[in-house]
């Protein structure tokens, strides 16, 4: 299913399209190229943004291979890809979902606005229901001449009366072999002068930010953004290897799982409460917008019958 969508005021042919691409790994390794016009042109006057896009391919290469992680076709697209591009070719966004080995849900974004100097490169990893392991974010964001990124494990019980999972998945060290803990590479970055605190002023961000995220913005240039794919490079190893520990789903209970499943819901639907909704619905439409919601929250309207 392809659809139509409303910019700038007015109403233009459907740029949303049902590709064919095979896999992930295609997604990965091509996506960067699907719409060469607006992100080259965006990278001609931010070279250092090719370093972002190189460092975003291989991260997703490393969850593609280590998750087996293939397309989940919906109703709007045979292969689980959909992509935009708005009539002057200045913005475009692409959106793979699918699943794999303890995921029921996974999504790769791509969206550049040439004309606004904006990029975006984003992943999420949605654990299911046979893990306690958190859901993993990864977002590089350059606007204005700033290298953002938030990088969030997203705990999936509430850490103020669970400390053992506190101590597990924060506080530990030793996971992907490191001798760091996702905390140890918070406090660097918060000892590093490049970077500072990234503020949201939605307080539903703030929430879902909490303590334990890396959410920081610094200046726009090379050393800076090779500086980011290593601290996303070193969390993704990290979650990686949660996702691969026997003892993450050791024990649990039909109820817990019940409970996991209830606040995976939760965590699907938090991108309703992205503050910059708006902003994109101004730029790709309101129904181009509805479904790229759609697809971020695994919206039952969008699954073809059999999947949940």
């Amino acid at each position: 299913m392809c659809f139509g969508g409303r910019a700038a005021g007015r109403t233009f042919n459907s740029n949303f399209h049902c590709s064919k691409l095979s896999n992930f790994e295609s997604f990965a390794l091509q996506s960067a190229g699907m719409f060469k016009h607006a992100a080259n042109k965006l990278t001609a006057k931010r070279p250092y943004l090719q370093v972002w896009r190189e460092g975003f391919a291989e991260l997703s290469q490393r969850l593609i291979a280590a998750l087996d992680l293939h397309p989940e076709p919906t109703k709007l697209s045979a292969e689980g890809l959909l992509t935009h591009e708005t009539p002057n070719r200045e913005v475009h966004c692409a959106i793979q979902v699918g699943t794999g080995r303890s995921v029921q849900w996974a999504h790769f974004t791509k969206t550049t606005l040439a004309h606004a100097d904006i990029s975006v490169l984003r992943l999420n990893m949605f654990p299911d229901a046979t893990t306690r392991a958190p859901k993993l974010d990864v977002e590089f964001f350059y606007g204005f001449g700033f290298a953002n990124m938030y990088i969030n494990l997203v705990p999936r019980t509430n850490l103020i009366t669970d400390p053992e999972y506190v101590t597990k998945y924060y506080r530990q060290p030793g996971w992907g072999g490191s001798d760091k803990s996702i905390f140890d590479l918070k406090l660097e970055c918060e000892a590093d002068p490049a970077f500072k605190p990234f503020l949201s002023r939605s307080l539903d961000m703030r929430v879902l930010a909490g303590q334990v995220a890396l959410f920081y913005t610094a200046e726009g240039n090379e050393e800076n953004a090779h500086k980011i794919v290593g601290i996303a490079s070193q969390a993704v190893d990290m979650w990686l290897a949660m996702m691969s520990d026997p003892e993450g789903g050791q024990g649990l209970t039909h109820q817990e799982s019940i409970m996991l499943g209830q606040l995976d819901k939760h965590l699907l639907n938090w991108s309703r409460l992205d503050p910059d909704i708006k902003k994109a619905s101004a730029v790709l439409g309101e129904e181009t917008t509805e479904r790229t919601l759609q697809l971020y929250t695994k919206d039952p309207a969008i699954l073809l019958n059999g999947n949940s």
